[in-house]
């Protein structure tokens, strides 16, 4: 393997030190794992590119925006021959402690605390790409409210088995 290219093992515990940095609230130490010139898709789908770019996404949760937020590592796939990783992570969200911030997001985090009560836990997944030993490209998905909440987000109805069979199927009388 080229000496610049981490192994799964280093790969591995990369994303791990990461992932951590958020369960301590360490918004500088996060920035540390980005390329310079790294892209950021959160699951709302914009397009965060740059460091300066990702720190502003960021900074809203890691400035306890939203309550305080937990991530869970649940399983963690690693293909250091590509440089890429896939972490399954579970969400613990706790509405409990006070919201910080401006007053729009303190009044965002009641109006969920309203609705959700106390917390809630929600499911998810990062997609990494690595240059080197840094972040290159991280993707995140979740399985939440939003897509509920805004429609351009809704996905397609799941279509199984039974619905290809029978569109496939001739019609009668046509």
């Amino acid at each position: 393997m080229a000496a610049d290219r981490p192994d799964a093992d280093e790969l591995a515990r990369l994303v791990l030190r990461f992932c951590d940095t958020f369960n301590r609230e360490n918004l500088d130490e996060a920035m540390t794992y980005f390329h310079e010139s790294a892209v950021y898709v959160p699951m709302d789908g914009k397009r965060h590119q740059g460091r300066a770019a990702i720190r502003a996404a960021f900074e809203p949760q890691f400035q306890g925006a939203y309550g305080r937020l937990e991530f869970i590592n649940e399983d963690l796939i690693v293909d250091a021959a590509r440089g890429r990783a896939v972490l399954r992570w579970v969400c613990r969200h706790d509405l409990d402690v006070p919201a910080r911030g401006s007053l729009p997001r303190r009044l965002g985090v009641s109006l969920l605390r309203r609705a959700l009560g106390r917390g809630r836990d929600w499911q998810g997944l990062d997609v990494f790409y690595f240059e080197g030993r840094q972040i290159a490209e991280k993707h995140s998905f979740a399985r939440t409210l939003l897509p509920l909440l805004r429609p351009e987000l809704r996905p397609e109805p799941w279509r199984g088995p039974a619905d290809l069979e029978s569109e496939a199927r001739p019609r009668k009388g046509g």
